[in-house]
């Protein structure tokens, strides 16, 4: 079937007989076998001699295209049009210089690609108009002296006869919630049409050639593929995979240990940053504490037979992501006795105690054993298992002594 005509190339009879160019339908393979051509391109000259002419040299002289197709060449002159089709080899030819050695494309249609030897290969994916410019070195590697020439090329879309061919595959991605995730393909062909697919289910609505998941979430995850259809058949890509990375809450570090005395608070702070909303579980020695679901935990006047334990706090952010703050060891000890260790009548003693390292204790005293204000003595921190202070007192039994522990 041949291709629709351009409105734009209702002039062709009369160019076509001004440069003497045979028009076919048939595009030449390198076998020499003919396939029917999908579409056709026009290149129009939009720059005369005049504009153009030295650009290979400093010496005027008259610079023109040569189209080549089919083996048979034709010098298209300033102000004329050529009509060429895709895998035409376009050449650049200087009079002064002959063929140009290498070339440049700038603007070629997106399916066609122009290599450095002048050949335009490929198949259209867009109709409408394209200015592209063509530059030909007068020697290989783009070196020497150069010449270029600026065209419209026009795409005038025509009946698909070849199925679609995929030329760059979506690829797999990752991401985590919230994220924009694309996944794109490119195809060759006319008449394209796109339908994707996910875990070998089409998508509804997703039929463009992008298909965007944002924001990402973690049902999105799965396998892939694309389907590319025109008229006369299609292609599938192979699937690929899309990973939803779901990040878990960061936690603060818990004590490894945490020794208190009878009748201390228990006091432990789990609160995590992540995606929101975040949600906590307090257990202990494994088993959920029944209405513990605050980021801070707090059991006041403790015992041995009701604190005591290994105490973690589970965390969930809202992706379903989880982390575990603790274990906390906790002991419960019984208060320490403050006793004298040494005394001597008259001129004072050591008092001590058997204390927990890293805790803070106030010896406080005062004159009366059940009046009076008690008064801070000394406060000292422990290093090790006990603390000593040294105590003058006047006489025996002048003045009562007791130890704060502090939070």
């Amino acid at each position: 079937m041949n291709p629709r005509i351009h409105p734009l190339a209702a002039r062709l009879p009369s160019i076509l007989l001004s440069i003497g160019l045979h028009l076919s339908p048939l595009l030449r393979t390198g076998s020499g076998a003919a396939v029917l051509s999908p579409v056709i391109f026009l290149a129009r000259w939009l720059c005369g001699a005049a504009a153009v002419s030295g650009a290979m040299h400093a010496v005027s002289g008259a610079t023109g295209l040569t189209l080549t197709q089919g083996g048979k060449s034709v010098k298209s002159s300033a102000g004329t049009n050529g009509v060429v089709f895709a895998g035409t080899r376009i050449t650049v030819r200087s009079d002064l210089f002959g063929n140009a050695q290498s070339y440049e494309f700038d603007g070629l249609p997106t399916g066609l690609v122009g290599s450095a030897q002048g050949v335009v290969t490929g198949i259209p994916t867009d109709v409408g108009e394209f200015p592209v410019t063509v530059t030909g070195w007068q020697l290989s590697r783009f070196a020497g002296f150069n010449f270029t020439s600026s065209y419209t090329v026009i795409i005038v879309e025509g009946t698909p006869t070849a199925p679609p061919q995929i030329t760059t595959p979506p690829q797999a991605q990752s991401g985590a919630p919230g994220d924009s995730i694309t996944l794109s393909v490119a195809a060759s062909g006319i008449g394209l049409s796109y339908q994707w697919i996910k875990n070998g289910q089409e998508i509804p609505g997703q039929t463009a050639s992008t298909l965007v998941l944002f924001p990402l979430q973690v049902s999105d995850a799965g396998n892939y593929q694309v389907r590319v259809s025109n008229s006369v058949g299609s292609a599938t890509s192979t699937a690929v995979a899309v990973l939803v990375v779901t990040p878990v809450p960061v936690v603060p570090a818990l004590p490894l240990n945490r020794s208190l005395y009878a009748g201390e608070d228990l006091f432990l702070d789990a609160t995590s940053t992540g995606i929101e909303p975040i949600s906590y579980q307090w257990t202990v020695n494994g088993l959920p504490l029944a209405g513990e679901t605050n980021p801070t935990l707090l059991r006041t006047e403790v015992t041995a037979a009701t604190a005591a334990g290994s105490y973690t706090a589970v965390v969930t952010d809202g992706t379903g992501g989880t982390a575990t703050a603790g274990p906390v060891a906790v002991s419960v000890i019984p208060l320490p006795s403050l006793h004298w260790i040494q005394f001597v009548q008259g001129t004072g003693g050591v008092l001590g105690i058997d204390a927990e390292v890293g805790r803070t204790y106030r010896l406080e005293g005062r004159d009366l054993v059940d009046s009076g204000d008690w008064r801070e003595v000394a406060t000292e921190t422990a290093v090790d298992s006990s603390l000593r202070w040294d105590i003058p007192v006047p006489t025996a039994d002048s003045r009562f002594f007791r130890v704060m522990v502090l939070p």
